[in-house]
């Protein structure tokens, strides 16, 4: 009785544990990095050095300045997001209210000055100055893609026996504040520009000096812009590669690429009600599960999502894609080898003849004893050398080595009392160069592989051919099954077994 009660006070001290710990976390998560603050302080000095800016608008850009600085200071400090505690009040309102009413702010003030600028440029008899003035004030120059979107989410445990099962689901959503404020300057900056953009002769055509300017790369700018052929649609699209990968308690749960040129958004011009719409969509769904040890998780969990575009000023270079979204306290974000591997296939089969040909016994005649055949059966061992080239999603490898086949039987005792024992019987073995190739389809985040493979054993007298399809649930070991052929019209069967491929592809 005194047991029974103490396991029921300890199993429910479990359940309050790890549901006080764990019970429906919020997940709250800033797409904002340290980097992309600095370069908000950045552009704001460069407005404070404009001459045409009068005492009211500095002084605006003075205390935008120092909030900025306030905003790079709490975002370093709240930089991991605690899945299991209670934010404290100020990091809670930093997250919620402060950062979101600052980026609106930004945009708003930023874009006010530059279309201040403009206004200077619009009553100019020189129209390539006002064009310029135009496309310099383009709202969209200093966005990156990390400021459109949200990175949403929420995890749900399961408790281990040592730690914790957590299943999480995140996806990507609209930053609805940064794109409606966009949107206002959008439609401020078109009500002035909308003259001066568009071609004199009413074609409704961008003017050709408006399209240079948007074709053009600069280099400080993370998207490039592209006009439909219509002039009704640009599109916005992403100019390097963007990647992204998010750490929990030191572990890589995802990770994900924006690549160069994926459209992420368009503009829609209506020159009817003289407006401008954004539409701001990318598709991003992570659904997944992850293990902690009691040890891993001591100090609760925590998340960091990690943006790093190679091309950025001061990055480090693509060359070392691992260590560009780690430190001290993430691991490496892409653990599995992309582009050309070598590997080692071992294979253990069983094959099972559906048809045995006459001529087989013709070739392997048995003493007087006439073999059984329902009983043949043919282990086979592969050693095989692949060079495999792993791309995005497929894998393609070519190879050879070593095959050994054996042809099993049973045979009858002839002086047996008993009519039905039979004793194990090994006709032949071959042992010959063998030949492989395979295709597949892979999954980038885990070891999943499915493909067909073909092989060839190169025996003079008794070829055989091998044509199965495999798959790979954990990385290194798979499971094949296919059709056998050996020699030239000797048997046809089926064959299944498993392979080893060392080294495996995830670290």
């Amino acid at each position: 009785m005194k047991y029974s009660l103490i396991f029921r006070l300890t199993f429910l001290f479990c359940v309050i544990f790890y549901t006080n710990i764990f019970a429906e976390p919020e997940i709250i998560l800033s797409s904002v990095s340290s980097e992309m603050v600095k370069e908000q302080l950045t552009e704001i000095e460069k407005l404070k050095q404009l001459n045409y800016l009068d005492e009211e608008s500095k002084s605006r850009l003075d205390k935008l300045w120092e909030r900025a600085s306030k905003i790079a200071e709490l975002n370093d400090k709240c930089a991991e997001i605690s899945l299991n505690e209670t934010l404290n009040s100020e990091c809670f309102n930093f997250y919620r209210n402060e950062l979101p009413q600052f980026e609106k702010d930004f945009l708003n003030l930023t874009g006010e000055i530059r279309l201040n600028g403009m206004n200077l440029s619009h009553n100019m008899e020189n129209r390539r100055e006002a064009i310029e003035a135009c496309f310099n004030a383009f709202p969209l120059h200093s966005i990156d893609f990390p400021k459109l979107i949200t990175l949403e989410g929420n995890v749900s445990p399961e408790p281990l026996s040592d730690g914790v099962e957590i299943s999480y689901h995140f996806s990507f959503v609209r930053n609805e504040s940064t794109i409606q404020a966009l949107e206002h300057q959008l439609n401020i900056w078109y009500s002035t520009c909308n003259s001066i953009i568009f071609r004199t002769d009413n074609s409704g055509e961008f003017a050709p000096l408006f399209l240079e300017r948007l074709a053009e790369n600069i280099p400080e700018n993370s998207l490039s812009f592209e006009v439909s052929k219509y002039n009704k649609v640009i599109y916005i699209k992403q100019k390097h590669d963007l990647n992204m990968a998010y750490i929990l308690n030191k572990k890589q749960l995802f990770n994900n690429t924006i690549s160069k040129n994926s459209t992420i958004g368009k503009i829609y011009f209506d020159n009817y009600d003289n407006s401008i719409s954004l539409n701001i969509q990318y598709n991003f769904y992570e659904n997944g599960k992850a293990i902690f040890t009691e040890n891993e998780i001591r100090n609760g969990l925590r998340g960091k999502i990690h943006w790093d575009s190679p091309y950025k000023k001061n990055q480090p270079s693509k060359t070392n894609t691992t260590s560009n979204f780690s430190d001290e306290n993430s691991s490496n974000v892409d653990s599995a080898v992309y582009g050309f591997k070598f590997q080692f296939n071992t294979s253990l089969f069983i094959g099972l003849p559906t048809t045995i040909h006459d001529n087989f016994f013709d070739e392997f005649s048995v003493d007087d004893n006439e073999v059984t055949r329902d009983s043949l059966n043919i282990p086979m061992v592969n050693f095989i050398g692949m060079f495999r080239y792993y791309g995005e999603n497929i894998v393609f490898g070519i190879g050879g080595g070593l095959g050994i086949m054996w042809f099993n039987s049973a045979e009858e005792k002839i002086n047996s009392y008993y009519a039905d024992e039979f004793e194990s019987y090994n006709i032949d073995c071959l042992v010959a160069p063998m030949f492989q190739i395979e295709f597949a389809l892979l999954s980038r985040k885990t070891p999943f592989e499915l493909g067909v493979r073909y092989s060839l054993l190169l025996d003079p007298n008794m070829p055989a051919n091998y044509i199965g399809g495999y798959g790979k649930l954990i990385d290194w070991i798979g499971l094949e099954i296919g059709y056998l052929g050996v020699g030239s019209k000797m048997i046809d069967g089926i064959y299944a077994g498993i392979f080893i491929s060392l080294p495996p592809r995830i670290k």
